[in-house]
């Protein structure tokens, strides 16, 4: 049964007031509060309720007689500290926050409160890719291939379509560990190497060019 609104308890105490006899809060009609409960699908005890409420507030001076919900300031989620969660979460050393699994455990708070922090962009979620650390003289060999490429007469880049640039790449044809999602009884597939340090690899060789 759903919780009711104020407006449908002002309706109940009305309701009320006009079935009281004689004008009289004490005395209302034999019945009534059955009847409103069938009214307004909720059992009579919380008719009663609503109503020893009204009497209640009306003999302590509020004329009007407040019976609006309680449960608004008692109910819902507890809200949380933006600020304070960010602080919490920036403390931690960056290492330690490389995943909402290893976020949460190092600052004590939740996984979804992590995940509402990252959905409204409190926390965000970047990438870190490992850079080439170049010396002076790699800076130089990159300078001078590009100017390679430059037409002295025009000043501006070849279209090199007389150049193809060849690239390696190496895939291993299995890994050591892998994980699977299973159901029930279900058992892994087994898979056997002769040595897990010395898996096959395969070789693709790529060539770009432009097109012609």
């Amino acid at each position: 049964m759903p919780n009711l609104d104020d407006t449908t308890r002002r309706a109940i105490v009305n309701a009320i007031l006009l079935r009281a006899i004689d004008g009289q809060v004490d005395h209302v009609r034999f019945g009534s509060f059955a009847e409103l409960g069938r009214l307004y699908e909720c059992n009579e005890r919380t008719i009663a309720r609503i109503w020893k409420r009204f009497k209640a507030a009306v003999a302590g001076g509020d004329a009007a007689g407040d019976v609006s919900s309680r449960i608004k300031g008692n109910s819902g989620r507890r809200g949380y500290d933006r600020v304070d969660l960010a602080a919490k979460v920036k403390a931690v050393p960056i290492e330690e926050r490389r995943t909402i699994a290893t976020t949460a455990r190092a600052t004590g708070v939740s996984t979804s409160v992590l995940q509402r922090l990252l959905r409204d962009k409190v926390v965000n979620r970047v990438t870190s890719w490992i850079k080439p650390a170049l010396t002076s003289e790699n800076m130089t060999s990159r300078l001078l291939l590009i100017l390679a490429f430059i037409d002295e007469r025009t000043y501006r880049f070849e279209p090199m379509h007389d150049v193809v640039h060849v690239d390696e790449k190496w895939f291993y044809e299995d890994v050591d560990k892998r994980c699977y999602y299973t159901v029930g009884d279900e058992e892994p597939p087994h898979r056997h190497r002769r040595s897990k340090r010395f898996i096959q690899k395969t070789m693709f060789l790529a060539a770009v060019a432009r097109p012609r």
